[in-house]
């Protein structure tokens, strides 16, 4: 099974892939923007090329996200996966379902999650995470359950992400609403595009994604 989340960010992507792991055993979570991060971190000479673009709010080039996503690909095959944040662009979605048909895979469902934009800066702009294991927080939605210590790790080091700061997010918004509109056509002549009312409480969000995927037949009643 192959499943698209599709949305800026702050829509919430990430909080529904996991909830969603929680229900289906061994998915697989791939989010681009942590890969993007991962080679960053690796201080590659891509990273270091990557990590001026992310910081500026600029798009990374399709070429070098389709191949890192084909590297995933390979290594998962037969098992479920969550895309988070790809396909971005409309050429990035051809390249995916070409990749997936080598496999003989396709995408069955894509959740489009649509948000207020004023919505999306306030998640965003309060965003912290954990220097430890990347654990997100937020400093009015989602706080430690002990002040200043990582639930996941007992870390204690906290860092706001460059990339979350007013500036940056709205030229991010900008060229998403710009890129992303011939995308959300393309799976919609699909018939495989369901719309979210992201603003909506994680519960009600994560209740609207599995009953979508029960009415596809995707997963059994009961997961």
């Amino acid at each position: 099974m192959v499943i698209v989340f599709f949305g800026p960010p702050g829509s919430g992507k990430g909080t529904q892939s996991q909830e969603l792991g929680k229900t289906i055993k061994d998915l697989i979570h791939v989010s681009t923007g942590d890969l993007l991060r991962q080679e960053i971190a690796s201080a590659s000479e891509l990273g270091h090329r990557l990590k001026s673009k992310i910081e500026a709010g600029e798009f990374v080039t399709d070429d070098i996200i389709v191949q890192l996503v084909s590297g995933i690909l390979r290594k998962n095959v037969k098992k479920d996966i969550i895309f988070d944040g790809f396909p971005r662009t409309l050429q990035q979605a051809i390249a995916f379902d070409t990749l997936l048909g080598v496999e003989n895979l396709k995408v069955d469902v894509v959740f489009d999650f649509d948000i207020d934009v004023h919505v999306v800066i306030e998640r965003v702009t309060g965003r912290y995470m954990c220097l430890g294991c990347g654990a997100v927080y937020h400093k009015k939605n989602k706080k430690p359950k002990v002040d200043s210590v990582c639930d996941q790790c007992g870390g204690i080091r906290f860092v706001e992400r460059k990339d979350d700061s007013v500036d940056v997010l709205e030229t991010r918004l900008k060229i998403y609403q710009e890129e992303t509109l011939p995308v959300k056509k393309y799976y919609g002549d699909k018939g495989v595009l369901k719309r979210i009312d992201a603003s909506l409480s994680p519960d009600e969000v994560t209740c609207f994604i599995k009953t979508a995927l029960l009415e596809a037949g995707l997963i059994r009643r009961g997961e």
